[in-house]
């Protein structure tokens, strides 16, 4: 439990410092979000369910660095894509 959470919030540090607040936001808030909830998980002992929390902590955080390395601001589109361009459109032309 404890080697999760320090990879989770070792992940979310290396997103801060990479920009991510600012570059990719919705990645970055939803990796904290997780990391506070796999530790509130953790210690109320439910451990599977903090490990499974922290494992999506550190993915998110991850993702958000990786965005942030881009550069490029985050958007969440209405169909739920996020990322940096908008989803090609039918019909659009390349």
């Amino acid at each position: 439990m404890s080697q999760v959470s320090s990879r989770a919030a070792a992940a979310v540090a290396q997103a801060k410092a990479a920009g991510a607040e600012r570059y990719a936001p919705y990645a970055y808030t939803t990796a904290e979000l997780y990391l506070e909830k796999a530790r509130e998980e953790g210690g109320q002992a439910q451990y599977q369910v903090a490990i499974e929390y922290g494992r999506r902590a550190e993915e998110m955080a991850t993702r958000a660095r990786l965005l942030s390395e881009q550069k490029e601001p985050e958007v969440e589109y209405p169909d739920g894509v996020v990322g940096g361009e908008p989803p090609a459109m039918s019909g659009d032309a390349p």
